[in-house]
């Protein structure tokens, strides 16, 4: 595995039950678009600690030394090499780019839903 199946499997649960939590309630607060945030943050950080421990090294030794004992878990290798870590970082990139769209889609379609909900007259009881 180049990704660590745990964070996968998180992300995509938190994320369908968000969605499920759209199709039944149809919230009016932008929960879907925080959810993406957040997604977005924990995978960002990811493919930061892969990016660390690819060469060139950066001059902050003491901050590549903490991201570099995270890599085996966000690669999910024990003693990952180069190109695992090269493959796992194209794959990260990917679900950030992924991420990035997801997000700005929700923030989107809930901008759209407050302007059309304000657009709306209220009816009086």
């Amino acid at each position: 595995m180049l990704v660590n199946p745990i964070l996968l499997i998180f992300g995509l649960f938190l994320l369908g039950v968000v969605i499920c939590f759209y199709i039944v309630r149809r919230p009016t607060r932008p929960y879907l678009s925080g959810v993406c945030l957040i997604l977005l943050a924990l995978f960002l950080g990811c493919t930061a600690v892969v990016n660390a421990s690819l060469p060139p090294v950066s001059q902050f030794d003491w901050a590549n030394e903490v991201m570099r004992k995270l890599t085996p878990f966000v690669v999910f290798r024990k003693q990952p090499t180069q190109e695992e870590c090269e493959a796992s970082f194209r794959v990260y990139q990917s679900i950030d780019i992924g991420l990035v769209t997801a997000t700005l889609v929700s923030i989107g379609y809930d901008i759209w839903n407050s302007l059309l909900r304000s657009s709306r007259p209220e009816e009086e009881p």
